[in-house]
């Protein structure tokens, strides 16, 4: 192998080294964005389920567990309510990409995602 291919090969090894670099480092950085961006939109349908379930309340004074009877309430992930009766509602939000998760009621004064 003459000097001249030695050195182009040399270059192209670390140039694929550096690109590898490069790609990992995005990965890592996009993660972290990624799961920022699934956290709070499962913190913001769960807010807005808190202001269906309070609009839904004042109508029939109690809460309820099916969604679909919730007026203008649109939920982006999976949004489930667990339990809900007269006194109180609880629920909780997947995002099905990150598998992350939060959860909301009434009684609770935050979104809570772990």
């Amino acid at each position: 192998m003459d000097e001249y291919t030695r050195r182009a090969v040399s270059l192209t090894a670390i140039l694929v080294v550096l690109l590898g670099l490069v790609f990992a480092l995005m990965y890592w950085w996009g993660r972290d964005q990624v799961d920022n961006t699934a956290r709070e939109s499962l913190k913001t349908d769960l807010r807005n389920l808190g202001v269906a379930e309070s609009v839904y309340f004042e109508r029939h004074q109690r809460y309820t567990t099916v969604l679909k009877d919730l007026p203008g309430f649109q939920a982006v992930n999976d949004v489930s309510v667990e339990q809900a009766d007269a006194n109180s509602w609880h629920a909780s939000a997947v995002h099905t990409r990150t598998s992350q998760s939060c959860t909301f009621g009434r009684d609770d004064p935050a979104v809570k995602c772990n």
